[in-house]
């Protein structure tokens, strides 16, 4: 996914390039996805280091036909771009290749590049067409992609059925936890954790 460097933030700390672009074979925008790699989603968003995202189309590269994205990030967004994301899905932006490659299918030609950089450049919530080629772009405010982690707990059972309280309140069963993640897109604070009262 990327590197460890680059998801503790030491790769943007340190480079000295404004603008990184990387390639990924998967979106840390979905919830799977961000669950497993939250410490880089966290400190790209919070940070504000996270301009753009580009779903390319499936079928592009020779040893996998799964999608994969381009990450932009930045260290000096234009004032225009501040505390904001934008998700580009080029997956419909491809050339047929005459001849397939093992996994590689597809092609991006010019006027698909073009496309697509059009969209970036647009900054718009809006769908660009070329013929049969198709980009679509959509911004987000940061806080879009905030969510709240809650752990649910159950409350441990006495031989008769009753509640255990320790101090007036009640104990957790241990191995009955749970959690839970509720997208807010709200929050002041983008990534929170919390616990709720034993159940």
């Amino acid at each position: 996914f990327f590197s460890s460097d680059f998801m503790s933030g030491k790769e943007i700390k340190d480079d000295k390039a404004s603008e990184i672009a990387k390639l990924s074979a998967r979106s840390a925008v979905c919830q799977s996805i961000m669950l497993e790699k939250d410490s880089a989603r966290k400190y790209l968003i919070e940070n504000d280091l996270l301009e753009c995202i580009i779903q390319l189309p499936n079928d592009l590269f020779y040893n996998t036909g799964i999608a994969t994205y381009i990450w932009v990030i930045t260290k000096n967004k234009p004032a225009h771009r501040i505390g904001m994301v934008q998700l580009i899905d080029a997956s419909k932006c491809y050339v047929k290749r005459r001849k397939n490659i093992g996994n590689k299918r597809v092609d991006l030609d010019d006027a698909c590049i073009e496309l697509i950089v059009k969209a970036y450049n647009e900054f718009d919530n809006k769908e660009y067409t070329n013929g049969n080629l198709f980009v679509e772009s959509k911004t987000f405010d940061n806080a879009y992609f905030g969510y709240t982690k809650v752990t649910v707990e159950t409350a441990e059972l006495d031989g008769n059925g009753n509640e255990v309280l320790k101090k007036g309140k009640k104990v957790a069963a241990k191995g009955k936890t749970d959690s839970e993640i509720v997208f807010n897109g709200r929050y002041r604070l983008l990534f929170r954790e919390e616990r709720s009262s034993v159940q």
